[in-house]
């Protein structure tokens, strides 16, 4: 198994720890694949009996119940169909429902299978279609368990309202710790256990045999026999490969340090599930946490024109894998809970208030969609599912994919544009509360911001240089040994070979195709160069177009970046689009 984490990020904050005095709940999706983020509501329902859930081809399905609620729902789809441990959803009554990986778990590492005797999916989807509110999402999540198992390694998930919220840790099999957040406290989750002892907070639950259990299995042996006062779930129940990784602690250190405003010393604190709050959180908090590449500390590692935060070796919490950012902001009216989303790296995308449970907003999609027929093909391929569209969502990528190779250049105008947008939302947002307006007007208000949104960064971005190189001609082939390589012929000022990287867009810039070494030519006025990929682009998408980044630096340090859109056949070789 590789140790290394590119998962989610998740803070969640009491009510009174909160400015707003709700409860308050921050995620970054972070997922390692070429996919497509689309978002659903799905009505409320009435089943037949004998229906059942939708699960993994072989995996447990799970039956029906006669009545589930309505949700919003952020599907991550890739070329192969929905992940299974990916979505988010926010139902009816407020319920939201976010996961984190647990970066693998002791039973993983010893037994090096991936189990089918269980429920993945099914779980969180069960959550958003049956829990009338938090605390009773956490009943239902413990008993699914229980009674059905998980046959994932380990999953972390958070189940939060207005009033509450909750943080299940599961291990695969039938075994979990959780508990509620106090309402004065902040919890961290960045992908690894956190629960210690089992007195952690006033109120916990777990498996009845989670300590003896853990004796048994070799992975905790008390200092005294028969004294489990020195249990700690984290450090035996986490897969050791992965215990106290820099991946994940210093996402804990850091948000730490960011929400208590001060520092944090995590030798003599370490990695708590949660920590009482020294002062009312914002939503502007979090969103400067979940924004972090950890600047102005000493893992704040440097680069130059041509990369971003994103490429250093240090894992940080906004970075190359993060697909989608969502601020939940709670109020006793469930139709005035904001969904304050980003649809990419919030360092470089705007959160946009979209208030989930008054609709979707279809026009950032890329057509109309039958909510309950995706949510039942969720796991079934679909042709072109991750192809290039011409959608306002895929703009918004574009300037993400482009902004990559230019940032040093360009973040700090991005970062003015983002906060005076934020200004204008925030107006929008005020104004919204204080109407007693339907929810087709706001979701109409919703559309409007988010289009806003889109056109501003086109033409702010996007239509004066962002793109400032040009690709004139591409195509990607493979040798008799199934090497593939790229052949690129664009148009620099004066490129420097070592710099150059390129890729399909969507992906983190740390898998683009390095050139081949002293395969940079003049060509007239433009230059050509090859790229080797590590492996076969795009393998599991077929064939279809996708677009393409070329990025690099000059010799006098300026970096440029160009897109291009390819059309691949099904055994991976590709041409320019015409």
């Amino acid at each position: 198994m590789d140790i290394t984490n590119t998962d989610c990020m998740t803070v969640v904050v009491g009510r009174n720890a909160s400015k707003t005095g709700f409860v308050m709940v921050a995620h970054n999706e972070d997922d390692y694949i070429h996919a497509r983020i689309r978002h659903f509501y799905v009505p409320a329902r009435d089943w037949e009996d004998g229906e059942m859930l939708p699960a993994e081809e072989g995996f447990r399905r799970i039956p029906q119940l006669r009545h589930t609620y309505g949700y919003w729902w952020s599907q991550v789809r890739g070329p192969e169909g929905g992940l299974s441990t990916s979505d988010s959803f926010i139902n009816e009554n407020g319920v939201v429902i976010v996961s984190d990986s647990s970066c693998g778990s002791h039973e993983d590492a010893d037994e090096e299978v991936h189990s089918t005797d269980g429920i993945v999916y099914e779980l969180r989807r069960a959550l958003a279609e049956r829990s009338p509110n938090a605390r009773e999402g956490l009943r239902i999540g413990i008993e699914l368990v229980e009674k059905y198992g998980y046959a994932s390694a380990g999953r972390i998930y958070t189940i939060a309202d207005n009033n509450e919220a909750f943080m299940l840790q599961i291990v695969r099999g039938h075994r979990y710790i959780a508990a509620r957040i106090p309402d004065d406290a902040i919890a961290v989750m960045p992908n690894h256990y956190t629960f210690h002892s089992l007195h952690d907070v006033p109120e916990m639950w777990y498996s009845e045999d989670i300590v003896e259990y853990a004796v048994r299995r070799g992975w905790y042996t008390p200092a005294k026999e028969g004294d489990y006062s020195d249990f700690d779930f984290a450090k035996a129940y986490q897969d050791p490969r992965t215990y106290k990784h820099s991946d994940n602690t210093l996402r804990h250190k850091y948000a730490s340090q960011m929400l208590l405003g001060r520092k944090w010393d995590e030798k003599s604190e370490g990695y708590p599930f949660c920590v009482k709050a020294a002062r009312k959180i914002s939503v502007d908090d979090l969103m400067r946490v979940m924004s972090s590449h950890y600047e102005g500390t000493g893992c704040d590692v440097r680069f130059g024109p041509g990369l971003s935060p994103h490429d250093t070796p240090v894992r940080r919490i906004c970075t190359g894998t993060t697909v989608e950012s969502e601020i939940y902001e709670f109020t006793d009216e469930e139709r005035l809970i904001t969904a304050w989303t980003a649809l990419g790296r919030p360092c470089e995308q705007p959160y946009v208030p979209l208030h989930p449970l008054c609709g979707n907003v279809t026009e950032i999609e890329d057509g109309e969609f039958d909510p309950f027929a995706e949510a039942a093909m969720h796991f079934r391929p679909s042709a072109g599912a991750t192809e290039y569209r011409a959608t306002p969502w895929q703009s918004m990528k574009n300037f993400e994919n482009l902004c990559e190779f230019r940032y040093v250049e360009v973040i700090p105008e991005v970062t003015e544009f983002k906060r005076r947008l934020l200004a204008r939302f925030k107006k929008s947002e005020a104004k919204l509360r204080n109407a007693n307006l339907s929810a087709n007007e706001i979701n109409a208000a919703d559309t409007d911001n988010l289009l806003y949104a889109v056109k501003r960064t086109q033409d702010r971005f996007l239509k004066r240089g962002l793109e400032n190189a040009r690709i004139l001609d591409a195509s990607i082939s493979s040798d008799k040994a199934g090497v593939f390589c790229a052949s690129v012929v664009f148009t620099a000022e004066s490129p420097m070979e070592s710099t150059l990287a390129f890729g399909p867009g969507r992906f983190e810039t740390s898998r683009y195709a390095m050139p081949v070494e002293g395969s940079l030519k003049r060509r007239g006025e433009a230059w050509s160069a090859r790229f080797e990929f590590a492996s076969r682009p795009l393998e599991k998408d077929g064939a279809g177009t996708f677009e393409y980044i070329l990025g690099g630096r000059n010799k006098d340090g300026s970096s440029f970046a160009a897109m291009c859109l390819m059309d691949a056949d099904e055994n991976g070789s590709a041409e320019l689009k015409g």
